[in-house]
């Protein structure tokens, strides 16, 4: 499958095992630019790690979230990739407009992870490989079945479309290539 790139920002929306990961680095890997990959599982760790194993404030994984988009967009020589987790339509919506308010104006580039379930349970049981702290296969592969079943319902966001986007369904991410013709930076915010 091929995916042209025309805009400094691409977001990569699905559940856990989708191969979001896996494409962000292709994209890193590919890309004409330097590219900043902001991954909310990341974020998550990082503001884990600050905490010493607190329990997580959600506003401060938000904050962190934020600062690292702001800072990003103001780079507008960079690709930036957002490794997203959110799989509700409201937070994929919400992660959208944030990234509008904090300057960027032109569209994104939106892929959504649309594996077929056999190939999306093969990724699951590779991932165990990495010895996840405190994950065991079966806990995986659960998170796995509920996270693709509120991606693919109604309160999901596969199935809606985005203003501001340019979207592509990703059936197998080890099939992407990526072509480049990046926006000009008058998009941003000066």
């Amino acid at each position: 499958m091929h995916i042209p790139i025309h805009h400094r920002i691409v977001l990569l929306l699905g559940p856990t095992t989708s191969g979001k990961t896996t494409l962000s680095y292709k994209l890193k890997k590919t890309a004409p630019v330097a590219t900043t990959i902001i991954s909310q599982d990341d974020v998550v760790d990082s503001v884990t790690h600050q905490k010493h194993g607190e329990i997580l404030d959600s506003i401060a994984i938000r904050k962190r979230y934020n600062s690292l988009i702001r800072e990003s967009i103001k780079k507008p020589e960079e690709l930036i990739v957002l490794d997203m987790l959110n799989i509700h339509l409201f937070e994929a919506w919400e992660t959208i407009l944030r990234i509008r308010r904090q300057g960027y104006f032109g569209k994104m580039t939106l892929l959504k992870m649309d594996l077929p379930f056999q190939l999306q349970s093969e990724f699951c049981k590779q991932r165990k490989d990495f010895n996840i702290p405190g994950m065991t296969t079966e806990r995986l592969f659960s998170n796995m079945l509920t996270q693709l079943t509120c991606y693919q319902g109604s309160s999901g966001s596969l199935h809606h479309h985005f203003m501001f986007t340019d979207e592509y369904l990703i059936q197998d991410p080890r099939e992407v290539e990526f072509t480049y013709s990046l926006a000009p930076s008058k998009q941003y915010k000066k």
